[in-house]
């Protein structure tokens, strides 16, 4: 998949990702996009971004639905994950 299909598949015409800091304020390794209508939330790992802000047209990315969760404030959002699956295995056994 492109990130275009995934913004058609999200029904969504742009995702803007921010970096996600902990309570001590470090930046950690993942991004999140937000979007409050419909309540959806996008996550993907900053290796993913680079490869994806120096092609935007990369077509190996893969969108994970992760399901319904709860916010703090009790509302329901729906989570997914954007990830790109190594062409080549990692371990064979």
């Amino acid at each position: 998949m492109t990130i275009s299909q995934i913004k058609e598949q999200l029904g969504l015409t742009s995702l803007d990702f921010f970096h996600q800091i902990n309570s001590d304020g470090q930046v950690l390794d993942f991004l999140r996009a937000w979007d409050n209508n419909p309540r959806t939330e996008v996550i993907m790992h900053k290796d993913v971004s680079e490869k994806l802000y120096k092609d935007k047209d990369i077509n190996i990315l893969s969108l994970q639905d992760k399901g319904i969760h709860i916010s703090a404030s009790g509302l329901e959002y729906r989570k997914y994950f954007i990830v790109i699956y190594s062409e080549q295995p990692a371990f064979r056994f």
